[in-house]
């Protein structure tokens, strides 16, 4: 993260209205914390909210740097202002599975099912395949009760199509743990 650091700081120097690496900056220094400790949570969360602003202001379209926004928001207790930041990244970009699955995942953390259910469907609609949105859907069957949907698609995920990943990890070891 340091060196995509410098490398779009570099970028944005040269071209201040470069808002796509703005998004960028913003997403890598929200993450660098966790790769270092050169580096405290306090000034990383300063640094991503502002590089965050000036990407939408820049470019009102950006969706990416409302994640950012909406993951502070989060990681602070803000729940309200999450679900809005959510609801401002869906209207900037109504396609975004990206977008569509972390919110579902906003709503599962409330526990609000048939929100993080209806976002998932709607990215499952768009990407049917894709290996995060398969991931969302069997720890929403998981959250709900589907217990047995939900270990299948998770063993098909690590088994079938091999993707070892930290959060299909995470569902089959709570699967393992609850069985």
């Amino acid at each position: 993260n340091g060196r995509a650091i410098n490398l779009l700081t570099e970028a944005v120097e040269r071209d201040e209205d470069f808002a796509e690496a703005w998004a960028a900056l913003a997403a890598a220094w929200l993450t660098y914390p966790t790769y270092t400790e050169t580096v405290t949570l306090t000034r990383a969360v300063d640094e991503a909210l502002l590089a965050a602003d000036r990407a939408i202001r820049l470019d009102p379209t950006l969706a990416e740097p409302r994640l950012v926004m909406a993951t502070v928001a989060q990681r602070r207790g803000d729940w309200l202002m999450s679900e809005r930041v959510y609801q401002e990244a869906l209207v900037a970009d109504p396609d975004s599975t990206t977008v569509m699955l972390w919110f579902a995942g906003h709503h599962r953390e409330l526990g609000m099912m048939s929100k993080a259910i209806g976002l998932t469907n709607s990215a499952l609609a768009i990407e049917p395949n894709s290996p995060p949105t398969l991931t969302e859907a069997a720890m929403n069957d998981f959250q709900i009760g589907e217990i047995e949907r939900s270990r299948k698609a998770l063993d098909y995920l690590w088994f079938d199509l091999g993707l070892e990943t930290p959060i299909v990890w995470g569902g089959r070891w709570f699967h393992m743990r609850n069985a």
